[in-house]
């Protein structure tokens, strides 16, 4: 079978690009959409050739400068709103990270989720992946906990739903939606452990090679902060901190361990995704893709709905998408998992 052209190559990953982000009612501008390309690298000015092409035969719309699936206008008018309030938020958000920061062996934090995506809706909560030292992960959790308590007391939602240990920075799913996650996750704190955690999941560059690894500055720790934390791991790092981590780890494994979902319970890795938020998400895109008769080929094997690998370097130079077939019908409408609760 011939290979695509390359300017095929780039409308078909910038409407799969649109679609993905639709699913989460998140409008581009077109700047974001060549940033979020999916599975194919391509410059500013030929990206912005390929979304006039497609906008000409009404593939995809305008709406107030943001590019959207047709019929979808009204995510620009929300996309300002929650630019707005992400905004507002993040300020607190860096806050409340650095604290977490100052938490006895944690090694990194970054805010993640809704608002690392700028898009935050009024329920959001300020969503935390965090990483310790391995044989501590459970301690960091339940003093995070007491961390999330207080936020709670002045109006504050704080969820650190994703926590692993430095022996678990090869995430186990390469998909789209986890190569998303991962590359727009901003680290509040531990840059070494930051970069360790890139150079470990390099697979996210075959799904968005325009934004993975792009450069994040994260700020350098304090004397003081670094001196706080040490005074509590030299507190906690012998024999009471091994019980108080054996304890709590299997008080907190038996309590999750029956619930079913995404969520995973380990000694190096604390996942507290109840529900099926990813697979969702992954099911649906295929979905949405069949239903404009977009010829994915890394759909097929990009079923790491159920925990597949990435696509081979060699099939993800770009989805196939007939431009012919762009228009198509309506979104499907979509509501997002819960986290776990507090």
């Amino acid at each position: 079978m011939p290979a695509l052209e390359p300017d095929r190559r780039l409308t078909d990953a910038i409407q799969a690009t649109v679609v993905y982000a639709d699913l989460f009612d998140f409008a581009l501008d077109r700047h974001e959409v060549q940033r979020d390309l999916v599975g194919v690298a391509a410059t500013c000015d030929k990206a912005c050739q390929a979304v006039n092409a497609l906008l000409h035969v009404g593939a995809l719309t305008m709406a107030s400068g943001y590019v959207v699936l047709p019929g979808r206008g009204a995510l620009a008018e929300q996309r300002r709103a929650r630019r707005g309030r992400a905004a507002r938020t993040w300020p607190v958000a860096r806050r409340v990270g650095r604290l977490i920061a100052l938490i006895p062996f944690v090694r990194m934090v970054a805010v993640s989720g809704s608002l690392a995506a700028d898009n935050p809706d009024a329920r959001a909560d300020l969503d935390y992946f965090i990483v310790t030292v391995p044989g501590r992960l459970w301690l960091v959790r339940a003093m995070t906990i007491v961390l999330v308590r207080l936020a709670r007391g002045c109006g504050i939602r704080v969820c650190p739903n994703y926590l692993v240990t430095t022996r678990a920075l090869i995430l186990d799913h390469h998909d789209l939606f986890t190569a998303h996650e991962l590359s727009q996750a901003e680290a509040l704190a531990g840059a070494s452990t930051y970069r360790r955690l890139l150079a470990s999941n390099e697979w996210a560059a075959r799904w968005l090679p325009n934004r993975f690894r792009r450069e994040h500055t994260v700020r350098d720790e304090s004397g003081l902060s670094a001196a706080i934390r040490r005074g509590g791991e030299a507190l906690l790092g012998g024999w009471i901190g091994d019980r108080l981590e054996a304890w709590e780890a299997g008080r907190k494994q038996s309590r999750f361990g029956g619930i079913e979902g995404a969520a995973r319970f380990t000694a190096d890795v604390c996942e507290g995704h109840f529900g099926h938020h990813r697979r969702r998400i992954l099911r649906e895109f295929r979905a949405r893709c069949r239903q404009l008769g977009l010829a994915l080929p890394a759909l097929d094997i990009a079923g790491d709905i159920d925990g597949a690998n990435a696509p081979p370097a060699d099939r993800v130079r770009g989805p196939a998408v007939a431009l012919a077939a762009a228009r198509g019908d309506g979104p499907v409408p979509f509501s997002a998992g819960a986290s776990e609760d507090k």
